[in-house]
C-alpha cells in the first residue's frame, strides 16, 4: 500500500476540515513522487523529501507535523513497525535565487522550438502560456495550475487566482505580452485554464529538461522549486524598482519576508547602483532602471 491510500484510510476515521485533508493528500503525493517507489515511503526517505525543500524552515516543520501525525497513526494501527522519528528542520538562512530576465528568455527561445504537444495545444505554445502567467503575476505555480478559464479575463488583461496557499483570492495584471501567449492556447471549455494531462511530478522533471536545455542555473535535485526561481524572478525585479510592490506581489505579511526568502541580492545590487540611474552628463538622458534599457 502506498502513501496516498493510506491517508485516504485515516481520513475516512476522523473529522477534519477540507483543507486540511487536502493538505495531506498533497504531501503524501509529493513524498511518494519523491520516493519513486510503490511502498510505504521510509522515515529516512520523508527526511530527505524534507532537506530537498527551498522553502521557509517554518513551512517545512509545519509538513512534518503533518506527516508525523499520519506515521504516528500508521505505527498505532501497526502498519509499520518501527515508532517514526522524523526531526524538526534546522537551517541556515538560505540566499534566495532568481533568473535574470535574460535567463528567462534564454528558457522562451528553448520553449518557442520545441514539437508535440500538450493535451490539444502545440507544446511550445502551451510551455510559453504558463511561464509567462508565472512570470508576470509571481504567483506559485500551484495556485495558476488550478486556475479555471473563467479565472482569465483577456479584455480587462486580469488573471484571478481563488486558490492560493493562504486562501484569499488574488487578481493579477497581465501585461499584453502575457494575454497574447494565454490565448494562444485558451479553451473556454476546458476544465482548467493550464490543463496538463499527466502527473504534476511529470510537470517539474519537464520543466527540468527545459532549464538544463536552456543553460541556466539551477541546482540538481531541485527540480520542485524551479518554478519558484521563476517566481522569485518576477518578485526580486518588483523590489528593484519598490520594496512595497514586491511585497504586495508576492502576497506576503510583511516586506522583510520577501526580502529574506524571495529577493535574490546578487541581482537587486547589480541594478540598485548609481550606473543605472543617474543621467549620462553632455544631455544624454538615462533614467531607466535595468542595463539592459540603458540609453547610450
Amino acid at each position: 500500500m502506498v502513501l496516498p491510500a493510506l491517508v485516504e484510510q485515516y481520513l475516512s476515521c476522523r473529522f477534519v476540515s477540507a483543507k486540511y485533508a487536502s493538505e495531506l493528500r498533497s504531501l503524501a503525493r509529493r513524498v511518494q513522487d519523491f520516493s519513486g517507489n510503490g511502498h510505504i515511503p521510509s522515515t529516512e526517505e520523508v527526511v530527505a523529501w524534507l532537506k530537498s525543500l527551498d522553502v521557509e524552515t517554518t513551512t517545512v516543520n509545519t509538513y512534518r507535523r503533518y506527516l508525523l501525525v499520519i506515521y504516528n497513526w500508521m505505527y498505532s494501527e501497526g502498519i509499520i513497525s518501527q515508532k517514526p522519528t522524523i526531526p524538526r528542520h534546522k537551517q541556515t538562512e538560505k540566499v534566495p535565487e532568481a533568473w535574470t530576465a535574460q535567463e528567462v528568455e534564454k528558457l522562451l527561445d528553448v520553449v518557442n522550438g520545441l514539437d508535440g504537444t500538450v493535451g490539444k495545444h502545440p507544446a511550445s505554445k502551451w510551455w510559453a502560456a504558463l511561464i509567462h502567467a508565472v512570470y508576470w503575476t509571481g504567483a506559485r505555480i500551484g495556485s495558476i495550475l488550478k486556475a479555471s478559464p473563467e479565472d482569465f479575463d483577456s479584455e480587462r488583461m486580469i488573471l484571478k487566482l481563488r486558490k492560493t496557499k493562504n486562501g484569499r483570492e488574488r487578481s493579477y495584471q497581465l501585461h499584453p505580452v502575457a494575454v497574447e501567449a494565454i490565448l494562444a492556447v485558451f479553451d473556454p471549455d476546458a476544465e482548467l485554464l493550464f490543463f496538463w494531462p499527466y502527473s504534476y511530478n511529470h510537470l517539474f522533471k519537464a520543466f527540468r529538461k527545459l532549464v538544463v536545455k536552456a543553460g541556466i542555473r539551477y541546482k540538481p535535485g531541485k527540480k520542485f522549486q524551479l518554478f519558484h526561481r521563476l517566481r522569485r524572478t518576477t518578485i526580486t525585479y518588483c523590489w528593484i524598482a519598490d520594496p512595497a510592490l514586491a511585497q504586495r506581489q508576492a502576497d506576503h505579511t510583511s516586506a522583510e519576508i520577501t526580502k529574506r526568502h524571495y529577493v535574490d541580492p546578487v541581482i537587486a545590487e547589480e541594478a540598485l547602483s548609481a550606473v543605472n540611474v543617474l543621467p549620462v552628463l553632455g544631455g544624454k538622458k538615462q533614467l531607466l532602471l535595468f542595463p539592459q534599457e540603458r540609453a547610450s
